[in-house]
């Protein structure tokens, strides 16, 4: 079983996946290429910024058991296209991440 973990930057990917993937000796690092672990496929950000690169996190799905669609409570855009989840054959979850060190004034960004 792999998880697809997809998110823009500061979303929580890298800390997930190295939680998924018990690496806490060694963490993940941070890549611009996609990386395949045993339990976990790594997105860039980049992949998700970019509309031409989206078809090849859909080829993704062809690999894994299901997704999971990562959104900062902080973002200040939207960062999937809409319908994108709708693409994908595969179950996809959707998580908003927050992190403790977040300044107030984000925060209430957040809420409006």
């Amino acid at each position: 079983m792999r998880i697809l973990l997809v998110g823009p930057r500061e979303s929580g990917k890298l800390k997930i996946a190295n939680y998924l993937e018990k690496t806490n000796a060694q963490p993940l690092k941070k890549v611009a290429n996609i990386m395949y672990y045993r339990r976990t496929i790594l997105v860039p950000d980049s992949y998700l910024e970019s509309p031409w690169m989206h078809k090849h996190v859909i080829a993704l799905q062809q690999t894994a058991s299901c997704g999971i669609f990562l959104q900062p409570v902080t973002a200040k855009r939207h960062s999937y296209p809409p319908n994108f989840a709708k693409v994908f054959r595969i179950p996809i979850y959707g998580i908003v991440t927050y992190h403790k060190f977040y300044e107030e004034s984000a925060l209430q960004q957040a809420k409006a």
